[in-house]
């Protein structure tokens, strides 16, 4: 689970974050909690934050909390084969390179105030190559989170970007365990209620895989266990062009057995 420290200034925060880096990937803790943190703290420390490198999961002013998220492999690992993943998709169906824009970890402000920075977001490119104030797609990777938290982080996407952010997924890979799930929350908004947008469970999956004992190697996908293929719209596009991407199984056993697979073999 996230590991949770009070900030007492710039140089405890700066000695912590060190410490944490160095036994983030033994430790398996991919979230370090900041609470007390100052009101104006990613405005007044840009520069640090920049030649630090450090990953941004939410900092939210109103609650003074910071959330950073630490660079374990297996995060970086499923951030790429889902990238190359989702780029054979839409370029299957016909879109261009100036009709999307896949961010790893691109930060944007959600309208409650918090500044979050997800794994992986999808921008559709609005005119001119601009991009889009939010993603239409956000990707989740929890290793140390609840389904709880990823539950809530993608109903606060949706729910705070006015159903903007289209659709979460979410793949949960909680430690020493040998299988991911995945979900998917999609936008839902009530008939009677303009605005106010939350998240819906749109689809879900688990992909089990089996550990061989004698090797201390983790095989091939044994079971899929999934609610069927899952079509998830990914915005205004020139007409003409399809407006739907295809997630099947096919592609979630390709990212998870990756994602497991170089995580465990280390």
């Amino acid at each position: 689970m996230a590991i949770h420290f009070v900030y007492n200034g710039l140089g405890n925060f700066l000695n912590v974050l060190r410490d944490q880096k160095l036994c983030a990937e033994q430790a398996g803790s991919d979230l370090l909690v900041f609470s007390k943190v100052e009101h104006d703290f990613l405005r007044r420390h840009e520069a640090m934050i920049e030649r630090e490198k450090i990953r941004i999961l939410e900092y939210a002013p109103d609650k003074q909390q910071l959330i950073l998220k630490m660079p374990i492999r297996a995060i970086f690992v499923a951030q790429g084969v889902t990238f190359r993943y989702l780029t054979q998709q839409m370029m299957k169906i016909g879109m261009k390179d100036d009709d999307w824009m896949l961010l790893n970890g691109g930060d944007f402000k959600l309208e409650n105030g918090c500044t979050v920075e997800p794994d992986l977001a999808l921008y559709p490119m609005a005119g001119k190559k601009r991009q889009s104030l939010f993603p239409h797609i956000v990707f989740e990777i929890g290793i140390s989170q609840s389904v709880e938290e990823l539950r809530s982080r993608a109903d606060d996407y949706i729910r705070y970007s006015k159903g903007k952010i289209n659709a979460v997924i979410c793949l949960y890979a909680p430690q020493n365990q040998s299988y991911i799930s995945w979900v998917v929350y999609k936008a839902f908004r009530q008939p009677d209620q303009d605005q106010a947008f939350e998240s819906v469970i749109w689809g879900r999956g688990l992909i089990t895989f089996y550990k061989d004992d004698h090797s201390g190697q983790y095989g091939l996908p044994a079971t899929i266990t999934t609610t069927g293929p899952i079509i998830i719209p990914i915005g205004k596009v020139p007409p003409g062009t399809p407006d739907e991407l295809e997630l099947i199984e096919e592609g979630l056993v390709e990212i998870t057995e990756k994602f497991i697979l170089r995580r465990w073999r280390g």
